[in-house]
């Protein structure tokens, strides 16, 4: 980015939001962070809930030049997942496509949107689609909406984010879930003992072919049991 881009960042409450909130901050680029549950610094604004006329309004205001889209609904029922990953994406892209029609729409999607890849291969652009859960299905649906603005001539693009992690990753997460359990018990629950899973580093993230944020990130590849953690003055428990 050159600095002179005004950016919208929804999710902004959140781990990654957060991370890309700060990583603008550092580079000096002018941006406005919305989020559903969170206030200040940021403006409080649910996708999936709000009326349109306040989103417009807010879009119409910032005048964005990128919006960039990490909220996301990871637990919950359908109706919750469908409302948080689809029809939030929906009503963004109505209301950018409205009030902020050049501007570059970045929507992070989710490696759930793969499924599983079988053992020794691993994933491009071009996998198949195969989603093998309620939350992987309702992000390929608002990833596909995304995809469907971009065929029709809007400037989209969908990064399908594997497993980012970092400093202060959330509960959900098989590393916050383990940093969770470490803080209060020595016993961590063991992962599954087959499963491989990339990681990316939250302090680096980096949309590829996307003007929007800036390098490469590093990312790791680790089996989950052979991943270990300590806390401090303890030994390392292997997960």
């Amino acid at each position: 980015m050159t600095g002179s881009e005004r950016v919208m960042v929804f999710g902004a409450g959140g781990f990654l939001g957060s991370a890309i909130c700060r990583l603008l901050v550092d580079r000096g680029i002018e941006h406005r962070g919305m989020t559903r549950s969170t206030g200040g610094p940021h403006r409080r604004f649910d996708l999936a809930t709000g009326h349109c006329y306040a989103l417009d309004t807010q879009v119409c205001m910032c005048k964005p030049t990128v919006v960039i889209n990490a909220a996301a609904t990871t637990q919950g029922d359908a109706l919750a997942l469908t409302r948080g990953n689809v029809v939030a994406v929906g009503a963004l892209l109505a209301s950018v496509n409205g009030y902020a029609s050049n501007a570059q729409i970045v929507h992070i999607g989710s490696s759930a949107e793969y499924g599983d890849a079988p053992r020794g291969t691993s994933h491009d652009e071009q996998a198949d689609l195969r989603p093998r859960t309620a939350y992987g299905f309702s992000k390929l649906a608002g990833s596909e909406l995304v995809l469907r603005a971009q065929r029709n001539g809007a400037d989209a693009v969908v990064l399908r984010s594997f497993n980012i992690s970092g400093p202060g990753s959330p509960p959900s997460s098989l590393l916050g879930k383990a940093v969770q359990q470490l803080a209060s018990t020595s016993a961590v629950e063991e992962a599954p003992a087959d499963e491989w899973r990339d990681y990316t580093d939250v302090r680096q993230p980096s949309p590829p072919r996307c003007r929007s944020i800036g390098p490469p990130p590093w990312s790791i590849t680790a089996r989950s049991t052979d991943l270990q953690l300590s806390r401090r003055g303890s030994r390392p428990t292997r997960l």
